[in-house]
């Protein structure tokens, strides 16, 4: 790792013992472009927008770039490292709307009955509409269950992101009970503040697919029943596999080999890490401070390449490419980039 990035990860550590905010990170960095479309090319390389198209809100895409854009050469390959005291959206920060709750590796949470709606989920084809140029768009038809599914205390682990007006994290977010993690994309925003570690109920109504990607589209009954719960999420050393898809995980290491545009405005990046950079993920995003070489750490939903219910699979489950795991910066707030400086 090269000097300026090993003292600028002890420069903000030390910051963030004293007080542990998310400023090094940054939430004013979202990452997610609905509104264009994927040109992804290569389908490996991990090139797709991550969610719905239907906003008309332009994500607020950092544009000044880091100075620091020398790989990393130097002699220890394992000299970056996560930073322990990152912990994402989960605590109560100032520079993150939707902040709250304790990281908890430990706690078990219990049956809030999201097993009933997740069982329901299989890849389906799209609903066959086309955007204003022609292009078939990435979604399902919109699924009314004749039965709906009612939650009783799912527990909010992250949210998407507050740019301008606009406030993405009271439409998108992700809940998890003791069955796994359902991602929420409501077609109207809730009312209340949404904050992650709060304990809701809620009956789901109706759900879609986007690319892939389950997720509610209406409730009935939404009530917020607690607030600063433990939020559970897994501290990441090993491989990453579709076992944590949508699940709250922590991963830290180093940025290598030049990205690769994949979809929108987002640069898809090879991360290594592990005791000796023995694994690698694509991590996605549209900061323009990312550079080959940076040190970050992450901690946030895992999402996918395709997602496990994209419709290639409906006729041929074994279709590839099969599934990958990734990482997304949807919100930057998942995202520790300390900054670089001169040698």
């Amino acid at each position: 790792m090269s000097k300026r990035n090993l003292l600028a990860l002890m420069f903000c550590s030390m910051a963030l013992a004293l007080a542990p905010l998310t400023a090094c990170g940054g939430a004013e960095d979202p990452s997610d472009d609905d509104t264009v479309q994927d040109t992804g090319g290569d389908p490996d390389a991990g090139g797709e927008d991550t969610d719905d198209e239907d906003t008309n809100v332009e994500p607020d895409v950092d544009t000044e770039p880091d100075t620091d854009t020398e790989p990393d050469t130097g002699p220890n390959p394992n000299s970056c490292v996560k930073n322990s005291l990152f912990a994402g959206q989960v605590g109560d920060f100032e520079n993150d709307d939707h902040s709250g709750g304790t990281p908890s590796t430990t706690v078990q949470l219990e049956d809030a009955g999201l097993g009933a709606y997740l069982d329901l989920l299989e890849p389906t084809p799209l609903s066959g509409e086309t955007f204003p140029d022609g292009n078939p768009k990435p979604s399902s038809v919109i699924i009314t269950l004749d039965t709906p599914v009612e939650v009783t205390g799912a527990t909010i682990i992250a949210t998407s992101f507050k740019t301008g007006n606009a406030d993405q994290g009271q439409q998108r977010f992700w809940v998890q009970d003791a069955n796994g993690v359902a991602k929420f994309y409501l077609s109207e925003a809730i009312v209340e503040p949404i904050l992650v570690g709060q304990k809701i109920n809620f009956t789901i109504e109706s759900y879609q697919y986007y690319s892939g990607q389950a997720q509610i589209k209406s409730v009935s009954g939404f009530e917020i029943v607690s607030a600063d719960n433990d939020v559970p999420y897994i501290d990441l050393d090993g491989e990453l596999t579709m076992d944590h898809y949508e699940r709250l995980v922590r991963v830290g290491g180093e940025l290598v080999g030049a990205p690769t545009e994949c979809g929108g405005s987002s640069k898809c990046y090879t991360m290594v890490y592990g005791e000796n950079d023995e694994f690698s993920v694509t991590l996605r995003s549209s900061s323009n401070f990312l550079a080959e070489g940076d040190c970050v750490t992450f901690m946030g939903p895992v999402v996918a390449h395709p997602h496990p219910y994209d419709a290639r699979y409906v006729a041929d489950p074994a279709a590839t490419p099969q599934p990958s795991p990734q990482l997304d910066t949807i919100n930057f707030s998942w995202l520790f980039d300390p900054p670089s400086f001169e040698d």
